[in-house]
C-alpha cells in the first residue's frame, strides 16, 4: 500500500487536454497495422482548431513537424520525468511558434524536429487540433513513464469522463491445437455468439475473442482489459496499462492480424501458444479440456465490464456454428475447402470421387471429409471428378521450421524467421471474377493458409511475372471486404511481397486507371483551399508519382491521403495540368479547370 501512495504521489495532478464531451475514437494498445496505438484519440467532431492545453504544467523539450506519422507534435516533460505527447495537431501555440521562428523555421512548414525548453502553464494555449501526419480531424494524446514507455492515462487519475459505452463479446472462436483434440465434434474452429454458450469441446484448444466497445457517439473501441477464468483462477488476460517500444510492434503476439483492421473494425485477441513478451499480457493457454469446464470472460471498457459464461464440455452435442468474419473472394464449385492447422477440411454439394496423395475415393453428396497434410510431403494436385467435371486444386502444408522454400504450383514461399511457423495446410482455390471486376483481373488462384492471422514475420511471397504489366500480389482485407495491392517488389521475372501474417493471396492485374475528380473547396483550420480528388479502384494510388504544372511550371500541393486529395493554396489559379500512375504503373494526366 505505502507503495502505491508513494507512486501516486510521485505523477502530477492531471487534467485532460481537450474538452472530452465528443467522446474518444481510440483506446490504449488497440490494433494498428503491424503495432500498438500507444495512447488516446479525442474526437473533435469532425473538425480542426479545437483548443488544446497541456495535462500538467512542465517544459517543452521537443516539437515536430512531418508530413506523415504524428504531423506536428509537441512532447512535454513533467515532475519526475513524466512526458506527455499531442499530436497531428493543425497549429502550435503562440509561444511555441515564436520560438519556431526565432530558430529560423517556419511553424507551418514540415521542418523536422526541433529541441526546446520553454515552460509551460495550463492556462496557456498549447496547440490547435487538426488532421496533419495521418488520420482525419482528431487529437491523439499519450502520457509516458520516466523510461519513455506508453502508459495508459486511465490509469493515472485522470479526472471521469462522462461517457456511455456498450460493451459487447461479439463472438468467441475456441480452436483445437492438437491432432486428437475435438471442437463442435471436429478438427476445426467453432464460435459462439450468443451468451452463455456451450461449445462441445475436448483436449488441447485455445480461445480468441473478438469483442469490442462502443460510445454514444458510435464509435468502435478496444476494450481496455479482458479476463478468462476457471472458478476465479486465471487462465489468461490482457491488461495493457504500460507498453515499451521494444515491443511496439509485437501487436501480432496479441490480436489476430487477419480479422483486426481498419474498416469494419474488428478486434480479435488470440489466446494461444503465442508468448508475446509483454508483462501486460499474461496467458497459460492453451487450455486441455477433460471434463466440463465454465470459463467467464470478463471485457473491460472505460468505465464499466461486463462478464459472460462460456461452458466447454467434452460431451456437449454439435451445434451450429457461423463464423463473424467474411471469407475471401474464391469462385463457389461443387466442393468447398477450409482448413486449421495441418487439416483440409473438403465439403461435397454433389457425388464425386477425389484422387490425391491417398489414393482414389468415393465421396457423397453433402458430406465433409477431414483429411491430415503433411509438410513432409511435396504439395500435391488433388482431382475432383464429377458428373458436372473435373475441379483440380493444389494441397500443401509448410515445414514446421524456422528456415524453407515452399513451392506451391507458380506460388513460392520462403521462410527466415526466428522461430518455427507452426504446421499449416496451404492450398489453392479460384478467385471470383465477379469481385472487383472493374478494377483487376485475376491471374492466379487464391493462395489459403491454415492458420489465417497468425504471425510470419520473415515470409516472402513470390510470383512469376511473365513481363505482364500492371500485375501485382493483393491479399484480402476481411474488415474491408475487398483485395488490397501488397506487393513490395517487383522485378522483369518475378513479384514479390513481405508477409506479416497468413492471410489470403492472389496475383492479379489491375486493368483500371487513376481517376481524377473534380476539384472544390474545404476549410482547413489555416483557412480554405482548394482540394482535387483522386481515387484508384486497382492497386492503389501511387502518391509519390503524382505532378501538377501550368505552362510548362511546376505547381506546390501537399497530399491529403487519408481523404485521397490533392491540396493546393487558395492563390493556385487553374486550369492545371496533372499526372498521377497507380501502383501497378498505370497512368492519367488531365486538364482540370475550376
Amino acid at each position: 500500500m505505502l507503495f502505491l501512495f508513494m507512486i501516486q504521489l510521485s505523477q502530477p495532478l492531471w487534467s485532460w487536454p481537450i474538452d472530452t464531451k465528443p467522446g474518444l475514437t481510440a483506446t490504449f494498445a488497440e490494433y494498428r497495422g503491424d503495432h500498438f496505438h500507444t495512447g488516446l484519440d479525442f474526437s473533435t467532431s469532425g473538425q480542426e482548431g479545437v483548443v488544446i492545453r497541456t495535462a500538467a504544467e512542465g517544459h517543452i523539450f521537443k516539437v515536430r513537424s512531418q508530413n506523415q506519422g504524428y504531423g506536428k507534435s509537441i512532447y512535454i516533460k513533467h515532475d519526475d520525468g513524466w512526458i506527455t505527447v499531442y499530436a497531428h495537431l493543425a497549429a502550435f501555440g503562440a509561444l511555441i511558434t515564436a520560438d519556431i521562428e526565432a530558430a529560423g523555421y517556419d511553424a507551418n512548414t514540415a521542418f523536422g524536429t526541433l529541441k526546446l525548453n520553454r515552460p509551460i502553464t495550463r492556462d496557456s494555449i498549447l496547440a490547435y487540433s487538426g488532421e496533419s501526419g495521418a488520420g482525419l480531424p482528431h487529437f491523439h494524446f499519450e502520457t509516458r513513464d520516466k523510461n519513455n514507455r506508453p502508459v495508459d492515462p486511465f490509469t493515472l487519475g485522470f479526472p471521469t469522463i462522462d461517457v456511455s459505452e456498450s460493451i459487447k463479446l461479439e463472438a468467441v472462436m475456441v480452436a483445437p491445437m492438437s491432432q486428437e483434440a475435438r471442437v463442435n465434434g471436429g478438427s476445426e474452429p467453432a464460435f459462439a455468439s450468443s451468451f452463455p454458450a456451450t461449445l462441445q469441446s475436448s483436449g488441447k484448444v485455445a480461445i480468441y475473442v473478438v469483442a469490442s466497445i462502443k460510445d454514444n457517439q458510435g464509435n468502435t473501441l478496444g476494450p481496455r482489459e479482458i479476463h478468462i477464468t476457471d472458478n476465479e483462477l486465471a487462465l489468461a488476460s490482457w491488461k495493457p496499462n504500460r507498453i515499451s517500444f521494444d515491443h511496439y510492434r509485437d501487436a501480432g503476439l496479441v490480436f489476430d492480424q487477419c480479422h483486426s483492421g481498419f474498416g469494419r473494425t474488428k478486434y480479435v485477441y488470440a489466446f494461444d501458444e503465442r508468448r508475446a513478451p509483454l508483462s501486460a499480457r499474461h496467458s497459460t493457454m492453451p487450455l486441455h479440456i477433460t471434463e466440463t469446464t465454465k470459463l467467464k470472460i470478463t471485457i473491460v471498457g472505460i468505465k464499466e465490464s461486463r462478464s459472460y459464461e462460456l461452458t466447454l464440455d467434452p460431451d456437449a452435442p454439435s451445434v451450429i456454428s457461423r463464423s463473424p468474419f467474411e471469407p475471401p473472394s474464391v469462385q463457389p464449385t461443387t466442393i468447398a475447402l477450409t482448413a486449421w492447422a495441418n487439416k483440409i477440411n473438403i465439403t461435397t454439394h454433389v457425388d464425386g470421387t477425389l484422387e490425391g496423395p491417398l489414393g482414389l475415393i468415393g465421396m457423397a453428396a453433402r458430406t465433409r471429409h477431414t483429411f491430415d497434410v503433411t509438410p513432409e510431403h511435396a504439395a500435391n494436385e488433388w482431382v475432383w471428378r464429377t458428373a458436372q467435371g473435373v475441379v483440380r486444386r493444389w494441397v500443401g502444408a509448410l515445414p514446421d521450421n524456422d528456415k524453407f522454400q515452399y513451392a506451391l504450383a507458380s506460388f513460392t514461399l520462403d521462410y527466415q524467421g526466428k522461430n518455427a511457423l507452426p504446421a499449416q495446410a496451404v492450398w489453392l482455390e479460384p478467385a471470383d471474377v465477379r469481385v472487383q471486376s472493374g478494377s483487376l483481373k485475376y491471374v492466379s488462384p487464391v493462395l489459403r493458409f491454415g492458420r489465417e492471422g497468425y504471425p510470419t514475420h520473415g515470409l516472402k511471397l513470390s510470383y512469376p511475372s511473365n513481363k505482364l504489366g500492371q500485375l501485382g500480389i493483393y491479399a484480402w482485407s476481411s474488415t474491408r471486404g475487398r483485395w488490397v495491392h501488397w506487393t513490395s517488389s517487383a522485378k522483369e521475372d518475378v513479384i514479390q511481397c513481405e508477409m506479416d501474417y497468413g492471410v489470403p493471396m492472389v496475383v492479379a492485374q489491375d486493368i483500371s486507371v487513376p481517376v481524377i475528380g473534380v476539384p472544390k473547396t474545404h476549410r482547413y483550420f489555416t483557412g480554405n483551399k482548394r482540394v482535387l480528388p483522386i481515387r484508384d479502384l486497382g492497386s492503389g494510388v501511387n502518391w509519390s508519382s503524382v505532378s501538377c504544372s501550368k505552362e510548362g511550371k511546376t505547381i506546390e500541393f501537399e497530399v491529403d491521403r487519408d481523404r485521397g486529395w490533392l491540396v493546393f493554396e487558395p492563390s493556385t489559379a487553374f486550369p492545371v495540368q496533372v499526372r498521377v500512375r497507380d501502383r501497378s504503373g498505370n497512368h492519367t494526366e488531365r486538364l482540370v479547370t475550376r
